[in-house]
C-alpha cells in the first residue's frame, strides 16, 4: 500500500493603500493566522484499507471555523490494519473526537486500541490497552491594534490587495494490488488436553527495510521506500523474495521540512529476569520543528519452560516510551503478551507530539512478568510528520 504525505503552506496577503493628505482613521486589525487541522476517522474495509483502519485528513482551516471541511482537505493518508491471521485474537482501534482540555489544548482526536478479548468486534472499555492523541495546532495570535489617529477628514478607501496563489499539491503515489484472502475453515470440536509436546520452532520475525527513493513515478520530489515482510529464512535481513508490501513516504515541495524515517534493528538475544524491566531497543530522530513522531516497533520473545508459554498468562509487557526508565502512561503504548494463541511475535505503534526542533530518543522497554523472558529480533522505526 502506498501513502503520500505532502504539506503545502498557504499565504494570504492583504494590502491597503491610503491617499496622502489628512491622517485617516485607525488601521484595520491584522489578519489572523490560518490553522492547520487534522481529522482522523475510522476507515471501513475496502479499496483504501483491505481490513479497515484509520483515515487521516489534513488541511488548512481556510474559513476559520475550527472544523476541517471537505473542500479544505489537502491530503488524505491511511493507516491500515494488518491482514487477519488464522484463528487469532483481533486488535481493534477506536477513534473519537477529543475536546479541548488537558490532553489537547485545542482539541484533536483520541485513538484507543487493544485486543478484542471477547471477540465481539467492539473495543470495550476493559479491553483498551493504550491511548494516543493527535492534537490540533494552536491558533495564531491576533496582531496588535494600531494607535488611534487624530480625527480628520475621511480619506478615500484604498483598494484591496490581491490574494496570494495556493501552493501546488503533491502527486499521489500508485496503489499496489491487494492480495486475495483465503476462506476460513470450519472449527472442529476441542479434544482432551494431551501431554505437552516439544517446543516448536520460533515464529518468523516481521522486518522493515527503509531505503531512499529517487524522484520518479513513485515520488515526484523523491522520498523513502518502506518494504515490509516476514524473515522466512531467519537471517535477519529482508530479501526481495520476502517482501509482502511496499509503501512510499514522499517529499513535498523542496522548501518543506520532511525528513526520512529512522530504522534501528537488532537480532541479538537479550534476557530480562522475572519482575524486572529493561530497555531492549532504542532509536533517535532529529526534527526541524514541532510535529508528531510515529514509532513502529516489533519484537519476538521466548520462554524458558513449556508451562510458561502454554498457561495463557501474560508473561511479558512491552512499552514504547520517551525515556529509558519510563513506564506505560500518557503518550506511551503498552500491551500484554498472551501465549494462549501460540503467537510469539508482536508489532505495535505509538504517536508522540514534539513542540520544538531537536533530537528525540525513544525506547522499546520489555518487562518479565512470569519467569525470565528472552527478547530478540527487535526493531524500532521512527517517522516525523511536521505540524
Amino acid at each position: 500500500m502506498r501513502r503520500v504525505i505532502s504539506w503545502q503552506p498557504v499565504v494570504v496577503l492583504s494590502l491597503m493603500i491610503a491617499n496622502p493628505g489628512c491622517e485617516g482613521p485607525p488601521g484595520a486589525d491584522g489578519v489572523d493566522a490560518v490553522s492547520s487541522l487534522v481529522n482522523a476517522t475510522a476507515e471501513e474495509a475496502g479499496d483504501n484499507c483491505e481490513t479497515g483502519g484509520t483515515r487521516i485528513e489534513t488541511g488548512i482551516d481556510a474559513n476559520g471555523d475550527g472544523a476541517l471541511d471537505a473542500e479544505e482537505i489537502d491530503q488524505t493518508t491511511y493507516i491500515c490494519n494488518g491482514v487477519d491471521g488464522e484463528d487469532g485474537i483481533s486488535e481493534l482501534t477506536a477513534v473519537t473526537v477529543e475536546p479541548n482540555g488537558d490532553n489537547c489544548a485545542d482539541g484533536g482526536v483520541r485513538i484507543d486500541s487493544g485486543t478484542d478479548l471477547n471477540q465481539d468486534g467492539v473495543l470495550d472499555a476493559d479491553e483498551v490497552e493504550g491511548t494516543a492523541y493527535i492534537c490540533n495546532g494552536a491558533n495564531g495570535t491576533d496582531g496588535e491594534d494600531g494607535d488611534d489617529g487624530i480625527d480628520g477628514t475621511d480619506g478615500t478607501d484604498g483598494t484591496d490587495g490581491t490574494d496570494g496563489t495556493d501552493g501546488t499539491d503533491g502527486e499521489d503515489g500508485i496503489d499496489g494490488e491487494d492480495g486475495i484472502d483465503g476462506d476460513d475453515g470450519i472449527d472442529g470440536d476441542d479434544g482432551e488436553d494431551g501431554i505437552d509436546g516439544i517446543d516448536g520452532d520460533d515464529g518468523l520475525a516481521t522486518l522493515t527495510d527503509v531505503t531512499s527513493e529517487a524522484a520518479g513515478a513513485n515520488c515526484s520530489n523523491a522520498g523513502v521506500k518502506i518494504d515490509v515482510g516476514l524473515d522466512d529464512d531467519g537471517n535477519g535481513a529482508l530479501a526481495s523474495s520476502e517482501i509482502d508490501s511496499t509503501s512510499y513516504v514522499c517529499n513535498g515541495d523542496p522548501s518543506s521540512s520532511n525528513i526520512a524515517p529512522v530504522n534501528a534493528y537488532n537480532s541479538g538475544g537479550l534476557v530480562v529476569t522475572e519482575g524486572n524491566t529493561s530497555s531492549i531497543q532504542r532509536a533517535s530522530i532529529t526534527t526541524p520543528g514541532s510535529g508528531s513522531i510515529i514509532a513502529f516497533m516489533s519484537t519476538e520473545a521466548f520462554c524458558y519452560t513449556s508451562s510458561q508459554c502454554s498457561d495463557g498468562l501474560a508473561v511479558a509487557t512491552v512499552t514504547i516510551a520517551s525515556s529509558s526508565t519510563a513506564s506505560a502512561g500518557t503518550g506511551n503504548y503498552s500491551f500484554f503478551w498472551l501465549y494462549g494463541d501460540t503467537t510469539n511475535s508482536v508489532t505495535r505503534q505509538a504517536v508522540f507530539s514534539v513542540s520544538t526542533a531537536g533530537t528525540y530518543t525513544y525506547y522499546v522497554r520489555g518487562a518479565a512478568n512470569d519467569d525470565d523472558v528472552g527478547f530478540y529480533r527487535r526493531q524500532l522505526t521512527l517517522m516525523y510528520i511536521p505540524h
